[in-house]
């Protein structure tokens, strides 16, 4: 529940693509405050969310995207009052005002009307600052607070949920940006966090992927409990995009944070843990490192050559691969009882497409939902799916592995 007075409190973190283009605004550091100011501290701070600006320096307009920025309160979802927030940009010490956002631009109601976009005019005048300065938003009610800053160096990528199979490789595109500009020449160093967002230790039995490119190192990480962790370094060409390859190595869902630097400055030190701000603010992907089912096959293949049996041929596919989704996709039973043979084996043609590697990555109607199906039992229906469209035929089946 917020009261009023609500003021925010903040950490930087950072622009976006193309020139005069998407830029990015986050919390600044907690307590953070203007050097000379006394004005006096904000009596309840609050987290917001990132923010995205886009300049568009022919029409003098810049748009903040503020759909993940205002917190709300209340069952019907309130957006919090700071009041008048005051829109600028930073070139060295100086602060140089471009606009004032109302509450009424960023309540509930301006929020649901145009999904949190609000445009903000400004001066001819104003264009360089903008195009060469920082961003910065601040509550007009206590100026000597900023908000939210832009960090110049970003780390984006569009790979945000990446699914890796067992052995295999895959390569993640970062794309690098200072000020919204393609940026050649920075370096990202990549460190590995499991699902509960504390960092994976070197010496750890389960390590989930290997770097398989840039420069990979051991280092310590920085917390109350630091942790030898391997990390990769890579670095952007000139448009912008640096590229780190991934091997599978265990199942599971480790988080990569990136932590973006340029050159000239000291390499950043990954943190033992990633808080819920950082992974707000910060720079990740997410991987689903499939289960490693792979053996299934060898063993479908040698049951089927050495007996030819149908009834053995479904109990394994049954045992391996459907009894779990029969118990949790009551669902099914209407439509095809996954336990039953023989509705199975009907529609064998149905369930071969809607398990396929194809509708997996790119349709709704996947099968399962859930997307965990792995190569190795995804292999092993289709071979047994290749018996039932021939009537079990009494020849030897090929590992396609």
């Amino acid at each position: 529940m917020f009261q009023q007075p609500v003021h925010p409190q903040g950490t930087s973190a950072s622009s976006a693509p193309a020139p005069g283009g998407n830029r990015r605004l986050v919390n600044r550091a907690p307590g953070a405050r203007d050097a000379g100011s006394d004005a006096p501290a904000a009596p309840k701070p609050v987290f917001l969310g990132a923010a995205v600006a886009e300049v568009d320096l022919d029409k003098r307009v810049l748009s903040l995207d503020l759909i993940n920025t205002m917190p709300e309160h209340g069952a019907q979802g309130v957006k919090a009052d700071f009041g008048a927030l005051q829109l600028g940009v930073m070139n060295g010490s100086q602060f140089t005002p471009i606009g004032e956002l109302q509450y009424a631009q960023y309540d509930q109601a301006a929020y649901q009307q145009s999904a949190g976009i609000v445009d903000i005019p400004f001066l001819p005048g104003d264009a360089d600052k903008i195009r060469t300065g920082q961003l910065t938003l601040r509550v007009a009610a206590d100026p000597g607070k900023t908000a939210m800053a832009e960090q110049g160096l970003t780390a984006q990528t569009d790979q945000r949920g990446i699914y890796i199979e067992e052995n295999e490789e895959l390569a993640c595109q970062i794309l690098v940006r200072q000020n919204g500009v393609p940026t050649k020449g920075a370096k990202i160093l990549i460190a590995k966090y499991d699902a509960d967002q504390n960092v994976v230790a070197a010496s750890a039995a389960v390590q989930y992927v290997q770097f398989t490119s840039g420069q990979v190192m051991k280092v310590m990480t920085q917390g109350d409990t630091p942790v030898e962790t391997t990390v990769t370094v890579v670095e952007s060409d000139a448009s912008g995009t640096a590229i780190v390859k991934l091997k599978s190595a265990n199942p599971g869902f480790p988080i990569l944070f990136f932590y973006p630097h340029l050159p000239s400055v000291a390499v950043p030190v990954p943190t033992t843990t990633v808080s819920s701000l950082a992974l707000g603010t910060g720079y990740f992907t997410v991987c689903r490192i499939m289960p490693f089912d792979n053996h299934l096959v060898a063993e479908f293949v040698t049951l089927w050559n050495n007996s030819y049996d149908p009834d053995k041929a479904w109990q394994f596919v049954f045992n391996n691969i459907l009894r779990m989704y029969d118990m949790i996709y009551a669902v099914m039973l209407p439509i095809v009882p996954l336990n039953d043979r023989i509705r199975v084996e009907g529609a064998i043609d149905q369930l071969l497409t809607l398990v396929s590697k194809s509708v997996a990555l790119e349709s709704t109607i996947a099968m399962p939902i859930t997307r965990d199906l792995s190569t190795g039992k995804r292999l092993v229906l289709e071979l047994w799916g290749s018996l039932v469209k021939r009537t079990y035929p009494r020849v030897n089946l090929t590992n396609p592995l």
